[in-house]
């Protein structure tokens, strides 16, 4: 019998009527939200292809190239770890450039993301997302890339002060040129590709001729120093900043001061020119507010501004209609010179923590990391309502009616009643962040578990704390009750799960077995199983009354963030690090089912009440919806 899911996307892909303009992933029945060109951690750096119906970013060790029409995903291009802080498509639009930045390390639990490989240069065939070439830039990172005007040289900047040309279609370095500098800040191709101007991060900008690697001509911006800088396609302007963060507009052909643009604030990179330079992007500060102006040139005139985006870069298409601005989880297109927003949010634009199925199925509720909490109809995968939680919601409990938030850096631990959109008094007693937080099954009792090595049970009738157990250090935050409240599932010493009384915090019973921290606990319905995921990707399951080993499985070949049983706990789902989702028998331990679909992994998962879908949120803003496979019996 078919699953009524599945029957209604067919019949949604038939019509035309899907809540979302790209394909589903191969099983998937719904698709719930769609923030385009979502990218975990934000985008640092944005390119359009040359035909301008590609977009690219980079961002923490990836870069990833996107429909500019649709927001959908292209490619997902993996890197070493470091920042990619600079892009650039060849002349002809079929390869792609990137350069390392700055290297970036391991920070709280967050994954390791030290670089594997030396700083480099990487160049990828943009058709089939193959890498072709990568140009090592040890031991200075990357800071620019620029293609020549024909596509036959590829020119890189690095920290270090040295600026390198390599051959393209053989990938030998043609020529590099070390020069006494203070690091590169800026490399383009001037005019017909003949000359590089660059600036060398002291008072001078330099013009280098490309076949003798000499340097042409010197101008000195008469600052004490120029930090930053952008060239005009033509050549004739060249726009820097000084060590204050003021911008000048220098005359490259007297050196000459000039007028550049009277905007209301002060202006701070980025700078971006349109093609035939009549056009111009800038990046502007006021206090704490970051914003993005594109201005006309001639005459000078403001055509509008974006607010609430970091802009560590900013493009404009080719034909200067587009403007493309990163923020905090993507890049937002908009459009010139309405500044009309193109593509805007649908769903959440942050990692989805949370999943809550209402008792009737008829909606289902979704928390993320960009403060929203979102109500849905699952049958249409229409977006019902949004609240703006504030904080980082960590928990939404089963009955619908709490959330639990955290705030970053903020040791705050606080509950909303969701009805009555009032918030309790802060939960005080964690001296660090809240990692994870879950409720027990009637919403009355909260578990939290600190950064602080505590784990704390509150009662919200009173807002108190009932009780208070310590962790060892790296022995995981993943907590569970029981169906009935009266017990959680907590890390306990020397790689055991302590089960423990929910109202006097006192252990009693142990589940060893682990090899590894638990990455994920939960505990079945009809409260006889306990399940356990790890980093290696195994999981083990106990009899909850007697605390015996029931199964060890090798369940996935990355680590497992998630867990969740069906309603009849004759089921369980898995999600992994290798964005996977599996559907296991709970009793025989036989895989049933697997998928494959977030552009970034699974965070949480939830199964309908009739046990016949369930939904995964995605670090890539999005809810999925799978069909459940039956228990084989």
């Amino acid at each position: 019998m078919w699953h009524p899911l599945v029957i209604a996307a067919a019949i949604a892909a038939f019509t035309g009527e899907t809540s979302d303009s790209r394909a589903l992933p191969n099983g998937a029945v719904r698709r719930l939200g769609a923030a385009p060109f979502f990218e975990r951690g934000g985008p640092w750096s944005v390119a359009f292809s040359p035909d301008g119906k590609l977009v690219a970013t980079g961002g923490i060790g990836q870069v990833r190239v996107w429909d500019a029409t649709t927001g959908e995903l292209v490619h997902h291009l993996a890197g070493p770890g470091n920042m990619a802080a600079a892009l650039a498509f060849s002349p002809d639009g079929r390869l792609l450039a990137a350069a390392d930045g700055p290297k970036l390390f391991q920070c709280g639990n967050a994954p390791d993301l030290t670089p594997r490989e030396d700083p480099a240069i990487r160049l990828w065939d943009v058709a089939s997302g193959r890498r072709l070439r990568k140009w090592i830039t040890k031991p200075s990172y990357a800071e620019f890339v620029a293609f020549s005007p024909d596509g036959e040289l590829l020119a890189g900047a690095s920290s270090g002060g040295e600026l390198a040309l390599w051959d393209v279609a053989t990938g030998d370095e043609v020529r590099r040129l070390p020069h006494p500098w203070k690091g590169s800040t800026h490399v383009a191709f001037l005019g017909d590709g003949r000359t590089l101007a660059c600036s060398v991060g002291d008072r001078t900008v330099h013009f280098v001729d490309v076949a003798s690697g000499a340097e042409s001509r010197v101008v000195d911006a008469g600052l004490d120093r120029v930090y930053d800088c952008a060239f005009s396609h033509d050549g004739t302007l060249a726009v820097v900043s000084d060590p204050n963060d003021v911008v000048h507009a220098i005359d490259m052909a007297s050196g000459q001061t000039v007028p550049f643009l009277a905007s209301e604030t002060n202006v701070r990179f980025p700078v971006e020119f349109s093609r035939d330079d009549a056009l111009v992007a800038i990046g502007t500060v006021s206090g704490l507010q970051f914003r993005v102006e594109v201005w006309q040139r001639s005459p000078a005139h403001r055509l509008f501004e974006v607010r609430n985006v970091r802009p560590h870069d900013v493009a404009l298409s080719p034909d200067g209609k587009i403007l493309a601005v990163p923020s905090d989880s993507r890049v937002r297109l908009f459009d010139v010179p309405s500044g009309d927003e193109r593509l805007p949010r649908r769903g959440h634009t942050g990692v989805v923590t949370s999943l809550v199925y209402s008792a009737d199925g008829a909606t289902l509720t979704s928390a993320a990391a960009d403060g929203t909490v979102l109500t849905w109809d699952p049958a249409n995968g229409e977006e019902i309502s949004m609240r703006d939680a504030g904080p980082v919601p960590l928990a939404l409990s089963p009955t619908e009616d709490r959330i639990a938030i955290g705030k970053k850096n903020g040791f705050f631990l606080g509950v909303v009643e969701r009805a009555r959109d009032v918030a309790f008094a802060p939960l005080v007693g964690h001296d660090a962040d809240v990692a994870a937080a879950v409720f027990s099954r009637d919403g009355r009792t909260l578990a939290s578990s600190g950064r602080d090595g505590t784990i704390r049970i509150w009662s919200l009738d009173d807002r108190t704390e009932r009780a208070r157990m310590s962790i060892a250090e790296k022995a995981g935050h993943a907590i569970a009750f029981s169906p009935d409240g009266k017990l959680l599932a907590m890390p306990g010493p020397d790689l055991t799960i302590a089960i423990v009384d929910a109202t006097t915090g006192v252990r009693v019973r142990r589940l060893p077995g682990l090899l590894e921290a638990a990455s994920a606990i939960a505990w079945s319905p009809d409260g006889e199983r306990i399940l356990a995921a790890d980093s290696d990707g195994l999981t083990r399951t106990w009899r909850a009354r007697t605390g015996e080993l029931e199964r060890t499985s090798v369940s996935h070949a990355a680590a497992i963030v998630a867990i969740a049983f069906s309603p009849d706990s004759r089921r369980f789902a898995t999600a992994a690090w290798d964005r996977s989702v599996a559907i296991w028998d709970a009793v025989t331990g036989e895989r049933l089912g697997e998928f494959h679909g977030h552009d970034e992994r699974a965070e949480c998962l939830a199964f309908s009440p009739d046990g016949e879908t369930l939904a995964s949120g995605g670090d890539d803003g999005t809810i999925l919806m799978w069909p459940v496979p039956r228990a084989k019996r």
